[in-house]
């Protein structure tokens, strides 16, 4: 990995990759990179698979871009940010009822009886976004002129089941899709209750 410094550290990997390397590897034993290189790797993983050249001089996303290679399938990458999406809601889901999507929040202390801390919001937050993944509809307008993109949306689920309010939080780039995974949302109706937190201690 080149940049415009001529430091540039090699990492530290088996030299022979064996089985259990894969193993170990996967949750951090056995191979050591920079800072630099795991933001690199990791920002592979999110933006589609590609692998974009770190620079320290401003760039447009068009050059980077331009520069990038395809090193995933972009499905893995939607896989991945999902998971993300996901785990970074486990503990993040609070106030009145449940929002899927927030501020990240996932350090806080595993609920008693709770695997890894999740109280449930994380699985209702996952089976919220399932629902609205199927019940989303492709505008026809948007079909014929062949516009494609990802909506990030937040939802906020009352107490009882009911939408509350729907956000764009990133847009697809088009109009279209963004109004009509809006309206999507809005049409669900039947969600169950959002699981209760616990009361926080000393409350």
């Amino acid at each position: 990995m080149q940049t415009e410094l001529p430091e540039v550290a090699t990492p530290t990997e088996p030299k022979v990759w064996k089985k259990v390397n894969s193993i170990t590897i996967a949750f951090g034993h056995g191979m050591s990179t920079t800072p630099l290189q795991t933001a690199v790797g990791a920002a592979a993983l999110m933006n589609g698979g590609r692998l974009m050249p770190p620079t320290f001089l401003p760039r447009t996303e068009e050059q980077a871009a331009a520069v990038a290679t395809q090193v995933l399938n972009p499905q893995t990458s939607e896989d991945m940010r999902y998971s993300v999406d996901v785990v970074r809601c486990v503990g993040a889901c609070g106030g009145r009822g449940v929002q899927g999507g927030g501020s990240a929040d996932t350090a806080r202390n595993p609920s008693p009886g709770s695997a890894g801390g999740d109280d449930g919001t994380g699985r209702y937050a996952l089976m919220v976004r399932k629902l609205l993944e199927r019940r989303g509809a492709y505008p026809g307008t948007a079909r014929r002129l062949g516009l494609e993109g990802l909506v990030r949306m937040t939802v906020t689920v009352d107490a009882d089941g009911s939408i509350l309010d729907t956000e764009i939080e990133r847009s697809s780039g088009f109009r279209e899709l963004d109004q009509a995974a809006l309206a999507s949302a809005r049409d669900v109706s039947g969600l169950p209750p959002p699981p209760e937190r616990p009361a926080p201690e000393g409350s």
